[in-house]
């Protein structure tokens, strides 16, 4: 009778005893009861949890709408994924099984690179120890309707704009800082929930909007999506002031947060600077930019007063210190009570959102 440890897979097979014969070798994988060199790959949806999952990939990763099955290894040096899988490092030392869309390829520092699953989507992924990084298709960052790349140009070129469906998003791989430097032709950035990494320098046209440093005369540095800045014609229309039908002074920008078009300061809002002197003021920052944002009104209010309403609408009476003590005007997304809700400035003016998940909800 021969030895079926580690060697076949499935109930009886081989007139092995017992209702399963064991696992396959590593870089086999068990397809119908017989193993089989390279196989399966890892990544099905696993919503409900382990049971959701095949044999040979049995661990469910994640939760809620970001599921995927996988299972443990021991390092990259590891073959037990499977042919064109790879083992991966998911979070300090914790080693699991990636389809090959995850696994390390040859763009270095710079190149283009798959990101969100469509921008440079025919790009090789980053090499080990790169991530790769970029801006999601939007029309925020410029349109491309003849579907060309070369028509996002409000995106910086050493950003690698990719055009995805008329809209366009940009990405590249970047390496981690060394004691907080790059290499020339790459700049630091800190990036949410991975640190310092080295960011492509951009082709702006200008470099310091809150500054206005860059433009001719009569013009403004303004954000055109991700790191890219770029010259704007000025005009007279100052502070908050209505900007339908004329430019903003240097150094403002026009937005319509509320019902009416207005004009923001510039400002920093990785320092939080650059709004003005007087009253209070937030930097708010723009999705899809990096560091540049906006100032707007933050006042103080009550619940439940007018204080938000007289300034513009659209601004909403916001809890804003840890102890609920004070409370500020800051722009809502307007969702009504009973609205599931992410943020505590998603709600209506006296709604605040409450619990996890967070539901909008009347303040008593």
């Amino acid at each position: 009778m021969p030895d079926c440890t580690n060697l076949e897979c499935g109930p009886d097979l081989n007139n092995c005893p017992g209702e399963n014969c064991g696992t396959c070798d590593a870089g086999y994988t068990c397809n119908n009861g017989t193993c089989e060199l390279g196989g399966a790959i890892p990544g099905d949806l696993c919503p409900n949890g382990d049971s959701d999952c095949p044999v040979e990939f049995p661990t469910c990763l994640g939760s809620g709408d970001l599921t995927y099955c996988s299972k443990a290894c021991t390092g990259p040096a590891d073959i037990s994924c499977g042919a064109g899988n790879c083992c991966l490092d998911l979070s300090g030392g914790d080693f699991f099984c990636w389809d090959p869309s995850y696994c390390p390829g040859d763009s270095g520092p710079g190149d283009p690179c798959p990101f969100t699953g469509d921008v440079n989507d025919d790009a090789d992924q980053c090499e080990a120890g790169l991530d790769c990084l970029g801006i999601a298709a939007s029309d925020t960052n410029g349109t491309c309707p003849g579907g060309a790349d070369s028509e996002c140009t409000d995106i910086s070129e050493s950003w690698n704009p990719s055009c995805v469906t008329g809209n366009c998003g940009a990405s590249f791989c970047a390496a981690e800082c060394v004691a907080g430097a790059c290499e020339a032709g790459f700049v630091p950035q800190d990036i949410p929930d991975l640190g310092c990494r080295c960011v492509p320098e951009s082709d702006s046209e200008c470099t310091d909007p809150v500054n206005n440093v860059g433009c001719d005369a009569n013009q403004t540095c303004a954000p055109a999506g991700g790191a890219s800045l770029v010259c704007i014609d000025a005009g007279s229309v100052p502070l908050m002031d209505d900007c339908t039908d004329n430019p903003c002074v240097e150094g403002h920008v026009c937005m319509a947060l509320g019902t009416v078009d207005r004009c923001y300061k510039l400002c920093d809002a990785d320092a939080n600077t650059g709004c003005p002197g007087t009253g209070d003021w937030y930097c708010g920052g723009w999705i899809d930019v990096d560091r540049w944002g906006f100032c707007v009104p933050n006042d103080l209010c009550t619940m439940g007063g007018t204080e938000c309403t007289n300034i513009d609408d659209g601004l909403g009476c916001i809890i804003w210190s840890d102890a609920c003590d004070e409370f500020r005007c800051l722009f809502t997304s307007g969702d009504a009570e009973g609205v599931a809700c992410s943020y505590s400035n998603s709600c209506l003016d006296g709604l605040f959102c409450a619990g996890t998940p967070g539901v909008c909800t009347d303040v008593c």
